[in-house]
């Protein structure tokens, strides 16, 4: 009978550590390191169409080391999405761990598909890539303020404009687009100002890429127009 009731507790913080739910890295919660990782395989179908860009993954670590859940967050078409899945179900980690305790954690992991130069032109052909992981955002260098309009300014418009900019590997704005408007000709007056700025370009592994980023464009009476990036 003794030996039974020493079994138990056992039996029962076994199903307690199985029925624990995932920790989310942050806090006391450290995220789990790769020990060893296979390469994702580029899909012909997606090389023939010269798709580059990421896919993000939400993965369940668990208090082993072996990924046991993955969700796509951000895809890309042409069997990219599936082939960065099975890549990472094979991927092994040092644990997360929770006070020093190996546990089971949430993690995102973002995988970069990037031809080699030799399989595209640099200057045409690749999609900018999301700012993340190993893309690093450009930096302005050279900025131009948006202007007032006179019709918000009569009507005391304040608030802020959210632009979608592409920035070229020359570090020039090759695309903008308006994603969060003001009236009174402010979203044409934060475009026509970003067109004109010049940035020091993004990067992935060092390497100057077209990268999609967001511009935050704060327009307030009271001081000068500021904008940021993100």
């Amino acid at each position: 009978m003794r030996r039974f009731s020493s079994i138990v507790p056992l039996l029962l913080l076994v199903a307690m550590v199985a029925n624990a739910q995932p920790y989310r890295v942050g806090g006391d919660v450290k995220a789990p390191v790769v020990v060893a990782r296979v390469n994702p395989v580029y899909p012909e179908e997606a090389r023939r169409a010269r798709i580059n860009g990421i896919v993000i993954l939400e993965t369940i670590i668990d208090h082993n080391g072996v990924v046991k859940d993955v969700t796509v967050h951000k895809p890309l078409p042409f069997g990219l999405s599936e082939a960065a899945v099975d890549a990472v179900k094979q991927w092994t980690f040092k644990p997360g761990t929770r006070n020093g305790e190996p546990v089971d954690v949430i993690f995102n992991l973002t995988i970069n598909f990037m031809l080699d130069k030799n399989e595209t032109d640099p200057g045409s052909g690749s999609a900018p890539l999301r700012v993340g992981g190993d893309v690093h955002a450009p930096l302005v260098i050279e900025k131009v303020e948006a202007s007032y309009t006179e019709e918000a300014r009569n009507a005391r418009i304040n608030g802020i404009v959210i632009l979608e900019v592409v920035v070229g590997r020359d570090g020039l704005v090759k695309d903008a687009s308006v994603i969060k408007p003001l009236p009174f000709g402010l979203n044409q007056a934060a475009l026509d100002a970003v067109k004109q700025w010049k940035f020091k370009p993004g990067t992935l592994d060092g390497n100057p890429v077209d990268v999609i980023f967001n511009i935050v464009i704060n327009f307030r009476l009271d001081k000068a127009t500021d904008s940021e990036s993100n």
